[in-house]
């Protein structure tokens, strides 16, 4: 019997206080419980798997799992518990601790979560661990994300590069996302990788959502009952009025998308020309 190829997990956990409070009010402590569940049964299915955290406060992330900080403080394992994960569910603690209480008053002040720069954290973690690996060694690779916040277009550049390299790398994004909110852009890319796209509106079965959806490696999902794949909007967003738009404006420098026609980015700040058509069709709507 061939013997099942290791899995690297790679969570992006989304922190932010705002929109945990708004949504669901007292149960940040709970649900990070929950994931920390699911990431110990990641890593009992095979003893070669392994496991990265990266939390999202507001303007910045960082790893949880490892965390270097926390190596000089490892726990032991009590009443039966496994040392491992002992250790893990300590360290993912202590750094988030960590995390939240190093906040600046200019950072608590941003409503968006830097989900994009986190997702980039975990592709270069799996780079770092395959690199050089030989072929009988090579694991598969996964990255979850688990967000709260609403999606802000202002990532949205990141985010498609993101997804691009994942894809290349044969890496699969799955999204969670809590709330009531969807994510077209998590949804395209869920879809491009192969994942698998869920929104949780009650969070208190978010660790069964978590096992169901997500526990089980992408070459054996197909012999599970999971989610139907739900159409998915391949339109973008405007980086004027975050709108969806079947239609739009291109800058050919920074690649930012516009619903109406402007001489000057307001991403990049390139001048373009103005061609007749375009003068044209301006005076007109004036």
């Amino acid at each position: 019997m061939m013997e099942e190829k290791p899995s690297l997990l790679v969570v992006v956990l989304d922190c932010h206080p705002v929109w945990w409070t708004t949504k669901f009010p007292e149960s940040f402590a709970q649900s990070v419980a929950a994931i920390l569940a699911f990431c110990n049964s990641h890593l009992l299915l095979n003893h070669k798997n392994g496991l990265c955290v990266i939390g999202c406060w507001q303007k910045k992330c960082q790893y949880l799992f490892p965390s270097s900080a926390s190596n000089s403080s490892v726990s032991t394992g009590s009443e039966g518990k496994y040392e491992e994960f002992t250790r893990m569910n300590d360290q993912v603690f202590r750094s988030l601790k960590v995390m939240i209480e190093g906040t600046s008053d200019e950072e608590s002040s941003s409503h968006e979560s830097p989900i994009a720069a986190a997702m980039s954290l975990g592709i270069c973690f799996i780079s770092r661990h395959s690199k050089d690996l030989q072929e009988e060694d090579r694991f598969t690779s996964r990255l979850l994300v688990i967000q709260i916040s609403p999606e802000s277009s202002t990532q949205y550049l990141t985010f498609i590069n993101t997804i691009f390299c994942a894809q290349k790398q044969s890496i699969t994004i799955d999204a969670c996302v809590l709330g009531e909110d969807d994510s077209s852009i998590l949804q395209q890319g869920c879809d491009l990788t192969g994942g698998i796209y869920i929104k949780v509106v009650n969070i208190a079965g978010l660790l069964q959502y978590l096992l169901w959806a997500f526990l089980a490696p992408s070459e054996l999902r197909c012999n599970l009952t999971l989610p139907p794949k739900l159409s998915v909007d391949y339109r973008a967003a405007c980086f004027c009025h975050h709108r969806m738009v079947d239609l739009g404006y291109v800058c050919s420098v920074c690649l930012s998308i516009f619903c109406t026609f402007t001489p000057v980015c307001r991403t990049c700040g390139s001048t373009f020309k103005v061609f007749t058509s375009n003068a044209k069709l301006l005076k007109k709507k004036k």
